[in-house]
This record gives structure tokens, sequence and C-alpha cells, in this order.
């Protein structure tokens, strides 16, 4: 299932590191694209239902897996160890901690923070389809 996800990011993102089944990627960018960065999202998100398809077809089961995007805005550092990039920094930290956070209704979401959606000037928080806004947290998109 990471396969799927690493390989349809396309490198978009940099990968730094893979703990447990987590995915920390990240990218550099001032003023990130928001389309950009959906269409990429969108990508990863069709591969890994394709592929949890796949599992179930060959296993012959349901298999009950999430996904769960956090796009989150800051200021980190960065240090090499052998083949990895380590990220370090508050923003590194702040989503480690949304990961587990209580605020999202279903288990598969884009968790867009407060932070990001200032970087890309986003001000439509209007609830619409699949949408909610949590003024605490930022816009959580329901997948």
């Amino acid at each position: 299932m990471l396969y799927s996800l690493i390989d349809a990011n396309e490198k978009y993102f940099y990968l730094s590191e893979i703990e447990g089944d987590a995915i920390l990627f990240y990218r550099y960018n001032k003023k990130p694209c928001y389309k950009s960065v959906m269409e990429v999202l969108l990508r990863m998100l069709n591969a890994f239902n394709y592929k949890l398809i796949e599992l179930e077809k060959y296993l012959g089961t349901k298999i009950n897996m999430s996904l769960k995007f956090i796009l989150h805005h800051g200021k980190f550092s960065r240090y090499n160890i052998k083949y990895f990039n380590k990220l370090y920094g508050e923003p590194i930290i702040e989503a480690h901690r949304l990961l587990k956070n209580e605020y999202a209704k279903y288990p598969s979401y884009i968790l867009l923070t407060n932070s990001f959606l200032y970087a890309i000037e986003y001000s439509d928080h209007n609830a619409c389809k699949n949408k909610i806004y949590i003024p605490e947290v930022g816009l959580f998109h329901y997948l």
C-alpha cells in the first residue's frame, strides 16, 4: 500500500521517512499551490483505493483501511542521516499530533490546517459537501 502512495506522488513531495503505516512527505514552498497539491493527493487516493480493491480480491475479504492526509505549513529544518532526510521543528510536531486528532468525523480525510489555509490565502470556510471547517484546526475534506 505504501508503494502505491509513493509511486502516485510522482516526486511532487520529497520523502522524509516511513514510520509504520505512515509516510512523511514534505515540500519547500512559501506559497503552496492548492490545485497542484490536491491533484497529487487525489492521485495518491486513487492509487490507494485501486491497490486496496486489488488486495481485497486477492485475499477474498473486505479490508477496513483509511487514509489521512495532513497539509500543514511552517518553517522546519532538515538534516541528512545516510539516505534519509530527517525533519524537525514545531510544524513537524504539530503535524504528528494532528494525525491523532479528535475532530475527524470519518476515518479518511484531507486536513488543511489553518497555517496551510493561510499560506494559500484560502478564505471560503463555508461547509459544503464532504467538507467541514473547525476553527481550532482547519478544514476537513472527507474522502
